[in-house]
């Protein structure tokens, strides 16, 4: 099936399914499916890329992070699924809800009550010489009790179909909250590598400025530069200088985020083993896909798909509340006065009951209920068609930041090569003779300014390729 069918059929199917879809917005919808394969396509044939790329095909697997083959990156996320509190709290939902769909499963099933009872009677004066009975009066009942509704109308039957849907979506939910939990672990991870490369290109970069703020003062001291080249001088050492420090602010914060991302107290950057960021391999991402495959693989898009179909079964409900319920019941137990006598088969007895409940006035409580479940049905549908929208919008945005992120890191690269030639150049001249040193020590500066850009594009297109699986739901 072609991509742009493929996105007829999906978008048909939500139109069919909830019923309650304007025209308008379905166009709109389908509008922003096509947008989003027309920037697929662009993306699934880049014009370049960084040698050394990793090419893969298909959508992300459940370990997309694998792709970068980093161990330590490995280590921080598989750390992550065990102790991240986010996802753990979520699996505890997921249990929750688990657990209330047992709860709502046992209305189908008959309820058993054994309830012994022991009762002292003293009676009054003018009673007791009437009854020929020893007092005060001991009574023992020992019954047991069984109840069910006949679910004539399926509404007990619907209540566990509407427990089952929101168990699925909250499992659904864990699997989105692990999609970003790893995601921010690898962001944090990436981030962390970036700030080690320019922390020590910046000190490089500063040694250099120094140096050239040095010279420059002796040049002046021998009358042959002016003051205001050696304040300028002076001035990108001390903004260097104080890049450096911002740049290592930043560091101990992405330390910090990784730390708390994998379940473990704040720590310092030196206590987080990790590789560099020349190391790292980028996979470049060819044939993703098509939007339609998006609608079933998105596990925030399926997880409201789940509630939409529970509110719509919760209306079903409210409207067979008006309905009569029927219960069955029946007793069997035996009563006596005195406890040696409640064992004997005389006194055992039994009751059976059929009792027939119709809502007659309730105040508008049922009306107000069914009411709820409408406009909680509609928000639900509002809210998946959001949901939709804001998927396909961050496949649009990662694609877009991921062809610009590669784009940006081919164009980086090539000004770091030309910039290294005219390194090379200078200090050949100088080995000649032909130039100061000064002009070697500023070329060398120019060129950690072009490496920082470098640097920057690396860590931008790898955090663009994380958006960009994240957005894909992440093998999920």
């Amino acid at each position: 099936m072609k991509p742009n069918l493929k996105i007829i059929v999906a978008l048909t199917f939500l139109a069919c399914y909830s019923n309650a879809t304007s025209l308008t917005a379905l166009a709109d919808v389908k509008q922003a499916a096509i947008q989003v394969s027309k920037s697929w396509n662009e993306v699934s044939q880049p014009d370049a890329a960084e040698p050394g790329t990793v090419l893969i095909g298909g959508f992300p697997d459940r370990q997309w992070w694998q792709k970068f083959q980093d161990p330590h990156l490995d280590t921080y996320i598989h750390a992550a699924l065990q102790n991240n509190p986010t996802l753990n709290a979520s699996l505890q939902t997921v249990a929750q809800s688990r657990a209330l769909t047992a709860q709502a499963f046992s209305k189908e099933l008959p309820s058993v009550t054994l309830s012994p009872s022991a009762y002292r009677i003293a009676l009054p004066d003018n009673v007791k010489g009437a009854l020929p009975l020893e007092t005060p009066l001991r009574l023992y009942n020992l019954p047991l009790q069984a109840a069910y509704e006949l679910d004539l109308w399926g509404k007990n039957l619907d209540i566990i179909r509407s427990s089952r849907r929101q168990a699925e979506s909250a499992e659904l939910q864990s699997h989105a909250v692990l999609n970003t939990v790893v995601g921010d672990v690898a962001s944090a991870y990436f981030n962390l590598l970036r700030m080690d490369a320019l922390i020590e290109s910046q000190q490089k970069n500063l040694g250099l400025l120094q140096r050239v703020a040095t010279l420059k003062a002796s040049q002046h001291q021998a009358g042959l530069l002016s003051l205001d080249a050696v304040l300028l001088a002076q001035r990108d050492a001390a903004e260097s200088e104080m890049n450096l420090a911002s740049f290592r602010q930043q560091q101990a914060v992405f330390a910090h985020q990784l730390s708390i991302l994998t379940g473990s107290p704040p720590a310092s950057a030196a206590q987080l083993p990790r590789a560099t960021l020349e190391a790292l391999s980028l996979p470049l991402e060819t044939e993703v896909g098509s939007p339609g495959e998006l609608l079933t693989r998105r596990p925030d898009v399926l997880a409201q798909e789940k509630m939409l179909e529970s509110s719509r079964i919760d209306v079903r409900v409210a409207r067979k509340a008006f309905l009569p319920s029927v219960n069955l019941g029946a007793m069997v137990g035996a009563g006596a006065l005195g406890f040696r006598n409640l064992w004997d088969w005389g006194n055992v007895f039994n009751m059976q009951s059929l009792a027939l409940s119709q809502p007659i006035f309730q105040g508008g409580k049922l009306k107000a209920e069914l009411n709820y479940r409408k406009a909680k049905q509609k928000e639900a549908l509002e809210t998946y068609r959001q949901v939709i929208l804001m998927a396909m919008k961050d496949v649009e945005d990662s694609l877009s930041t991921l062809k610009t992120g590669y784009d940006g890191l081919n164009s980086s690269n090539q000004q770091l090569v030309l910039t290294e030639n005219s390194l090379r150049l200078t200090d050949s001249r100088f080995q000649q003779g032909l130039v100061p040193k000064l002009d070697v020590l500023q070329a060398e500066s120019e060129q950690m300014r072009y490496r920082q850009s470098a640097i920057r594009s690396k860590a931008d297109t790898a955090i663009a390729t994380i958006s960009l699986y994240k957005a894909l739901g992440g093998g999920y």
